[in-house]
């Protein structure tokens, strides 16, 4: 089968559009149309379903575009390799970062990459851990840090830090020194925000509440970093974020540990199973252990424990 109709379906399940796709894979309409319904014959199955407003995938056109994103990206890291061969490390490597990490990891990651490695093409995608999850099975990411169990089946996972949560507020709900914990009980009364339950991080925090038989004086649910942060340095209420993430010293916030229970998250490397990792990707995956381990032993990333 070409590839070119591969990398076609592909373009027509992420636009949702047989016209948007054409243009992006600069093809005339018809002739994408013609390519989809000889891709459906020889499966003998429908892998879209058209409407007015564009095509929804089947379950049998998304095994194709899964399993058509493998062969293709496969297929492009074999030929850097075979360039490649006895050279410098060279190809295209995708990182996927969770929102809260990205502000002190990804700098030093690309920095890292570009000294060691200049010949890699990084992609680096900032989102939420359950839409990683989801990216890096899809593969259409090589590596990606998750929290908890995101993504469980069908990758391999290495821990790689264990990460505590802490309140972050302004003096008007809550004073703290430094190094001053805060237990949970404290926080029965305090105004928060805190993400939606898509958000793992929202998980963690209602059952800790649960422990004392309290919920979380919630006043709104914002699924924003910046957000959270923005309305607990303006003193709308306090929130419950990592360390890395609160921006200590910024808008007049205090931040404290919260213990009894404390509130913590496994930070996970993950990459798909299901072939062996590319000499690139091998090659930044052990960059990226070695960067946060200097983040950590140096002390610039605080609030976390090495697994």
């Amino acid at each position: 089968m070409e590839t070119r109709r591969l990398a076609n379906f592909i373009a027509i399940v992420d636009c949702g559009s047989l016209t948007r796709a054409a243009a992006r894979m600069n093809i005339a309409q018809p002739a994408l149309s013609q390519q989809l319904a000889g891709l459906e014959a020889s499966y003998g199955k429908q892998l879209v379903l058209r409407s007015r407003q564009g095509v929804t995938v089947t379950p049998a056109g998304q095994a194709l575009y899964r399993n058509a994103q493998s062969l293709l990206r496969q297929l492009k890291q074999m030929e850097s390799d075979i360039k490649s061969a006895g050279d410098h490390i060279s190809g295209h490597v995708s990182i996927g970062l969770p929102v809260s990490c990205a502000p002190i990891l990804a700098m030093p990651i690309l920095k890292a990459v570009r000294e060691r490695y200049p010949q890699i093409l990084l992609q680096i995608s900032e989102n939420m851990s359950g839409m990683l999850g989801e990216l890096i099975l899809n593969n259409r990411l090589d590596i990606a840090l998750l929290y908890g169990t995101h993504g469980a089946e069908g990758l391999l996972r290495k821990p790689v830090l264990v990460e505590r949560l802490c309140i972050v507020s302004r003096a008007e709900f809550i004073r703290a020194t430094p190094g001053e914990t805060i237990a949970v009980r404290q926080l029965a009364d305090v105004p928060l925000v805190l993400p939606s339950h898509s958000n793992g991080l929202r998980t963690l925090v209602d059952a800790a509440f649960a422990r004392h038989g309290l919920t979380p004086n919630l006043v709104a649910e914002i699924d924003s970093l910046s957000s959270l942060r923005g309305a607990a340095g303006q003193g709308l209420a306090a929130t419950i974020l990592p360390r890395s993430a609160a921006g200590e010293n910024a808008d007049g916030l205090h931040v404290a540990d919260i213990v009894e229970p404390s509130i913590k998250r496994t930070i996970v490397l993950c990459k798909p199973s299901a072939q062996p990792a590319s000499g690139p990707v091998e090659a930044v995956e052990a960059l990226i252990i070695e960067v946060i381990n200097d983040l950590v032993t140096s002390g610039k990333w605080q609030g976390v424990t090495l697994k």
